[in-house]
């Protein structure tokens, strides 16, 4: 290091000058750098998923959507010229776990924005350790408890739980019911859509004649669905969000002898194309269920150009190995949701508040594969509404390019 004093005489501001001049060039120096530093640092994005547990199969196909979102915009450029780095938590389908997982995220990973869980208990137990971090979250959760008050940073994917209720009471008045049988599991979402459901059977003068409610990946199913049998229902509403479940109520009701029209909730859309593979496709062919209108046909349409079949096309060249354990509609949740954060981030929102900020008001600005993304506002922060949702059936046997046909084709 050269000592000015050496070269300079004492007593003069002349010899400030320079080391001042050189000083104030290398703190400049040093701040462009730095910004240029924290420009081109990666934005890091966590999935908060099922990799192991019940959720498995749901957890896959999410993150699957999620990485070639990520994959794409990389590929692009990224975002305002930060690359995405992928950061994976496995919520192990456990509450507690995802507890853990998100404060891993939020704590040593440091991540800026976080895809996941899928299913309300693990959301609503990891809302609050992000929450308090600030980190904007996009799940894929039904529970009418995910209120903006309770996560005014996280926003669902998935339907609410009322919006989902008053499609499927919709459905068993197609069908004609009288007399409906409820069958739902026991998660978050379920619990708090049954009251839904209960008011709007009320209000449309259809009876219950039975509830039943089972566990998560319970094995068997055949008392439920006995109970519901010898109470006459003429109908079922269905809620089961794994596909091992939704698999269940199907043998089960073909070993008891019972031949019911159902009518379900998105999940079992969702859920249709890996259930297939767990049972004959015909045991589908009594369900009815909620759906996004983004993937949706009635025939005469012209579907090649979808978003949802061209983003189908994609994903199925983007994942070979385990193309067959793929639900591209949930898929394209976690594609959605990156995609909606790239946006957020693009528009100058920097902050968690500001990225929430800037969804509440501009999501519906978005392009979707599912959808538009209609439904935000102060007091929802379910991104797709009720007018962007249609049912559907056929469910073991799809139409053009996987588009399932709707229920209400011929009122079109």
């Amino acid at each position: 290091m050269v000592d000015y004093q050496d070269t300079h005489p004492r007593g003069t501001l002349s010899h400030l000058k320079a080391p001042l001049a050189a000083l104030a060039a290398a703190l400049a120096f040093a701040s462009c750098a730095s910004h240029a530093e924290t420009a081109g640092n990666p934005i890091r994005i966590g999935a908060l998923v099922s990799l192991t547990g019940g959720g498995a199969t749901s957890g896959f196909s999410g993150l699957t959507g999620a990485k070639m979102a990520i994959q794409e915009i990389n590929a692009t450029g990224g975002v305002k010229g930060r690359m995405l780095e992928l950061v994976v938590a496995d919520d192990q389908s456990d509450p507690t776990a995802a507890v853990n997982e998100a404060r891993r995220l939020a704590n040593s990973q440091k991540v800026d924005f976080v895809y996941g869980p899928l299913s309300s208990q693990l959301t609503l137990a990891s809302v609050p350790v992000l929450r308090d971090a600030k980190i904007p979250q996009v799940f894929t959760s039904g529970s009418s408890l995910l209120t903006p008050a309770f996560t005014p940073l996280g926003f669902s994917m998935n339907p609410s739980a009322e919006d989902q209720a008053n499609l499927m009471v919709e459905q068993i008045k197609t069908f004609g019911g009288k007399k409906v049988g409820i069958l739902i599991d026991n998660g978050a979402q379920t619990k708090s859509g049954l009251e839904y459901i209960k008011s709007y059977l009320s209000q449309d003068g259809i009876t219950i004649a039975a509830e039943q409610e089972f566990p998560f990946r319970s094995e068997d199913k055949t008392p439920q669905l006995l109970s519901l049998k010898g109470a006459c229902a003429d109908s079922l509403i269905i809620w089961a969000n794994t596909v091992d479940d939704m698999a269940t109520i199907l043998n089960n009701e073909q070993d008891i002898g019972w031949q019911v029209n159902m009518s379900g909730a998105i999940a079992q859309t969702m859920f249709a194309q890996p259930v297939t593979k767990l049972v004959p496709k015909e045991y589908l062919g009594r369900i009815a269920s909620v759906a996004y209108r983004g993937w949706t046909y009635c025939p005469g349409d012209k579907v090649d150009d979808l978003p949802y079949v061209q983003f189908k096309k994609r994903l199925a060249a983007f994942e070979t190995a385990r193309a067959k354990d793929l639900a591209p509609t949930i898929a394209a949740w976690g594609y959605d949701a990156v995609y909606l954060y790239k946006a957020a981030v693009e528009s100058g929102a920097q902050s968690g508040p500001e990225i929430a900020a800037w969804i509440e008001k501009n999501s519906a600005s978005v392009p979707a594969v599912s959808g538009k993304l209609d439904g935000v506002g102060p007091n929802s922060h379910f991104l797709v509404g009720i007018g962007g949702m249609t049912l559907v059936d056929h469910l073991g046997e799809p139409g053009p390019e996987g588009l399932f046909p709707r229920t209400d084709c011929t009122k079109k």
